[in-house]
């Protein structure tokens, strides 16, 4: 019985040194593939979040003081020179 111990031990061993690689390497593609979808569903959940709740904002929104932009007075546009074709 030892001897058979023995010999189904190096056997397991044997296999799980073959296939542990392949066995890791499945897990970590399906773990990846996971978070993939996981991140692509939080995406959608927050953008339809985002999308709802702009829907009952009214526009235009106004923009806050410290987000807006310093306004340029507004300076004629110069006329534009006439061209001249001697043909």
């Amino acid at each position: 019985r030892p001897l058979l111990a023995d010999g189904l031990c190096r056997r397991l061993e044997q296999r799980l040194a073959s296939e542990a690689p392949a066995l890791i390497a499945s897990a970590v593609d399906s773990a990846g593939e996971q978070l993939r979808q996981g991140i692509a569903s939080v995406i959608a959940a927050a953008l339809a979040d985002f999308l709802a709740q702009r829907g009952q904002l009214s526009l235009p929104l106004a923009v806050p003081e410290e987000c807006s932009l310093p306004r340029r007075e507004a300076s004629p546009e110069p006329e534009p020179e006439p061209i001249h074709d001697p043909v």
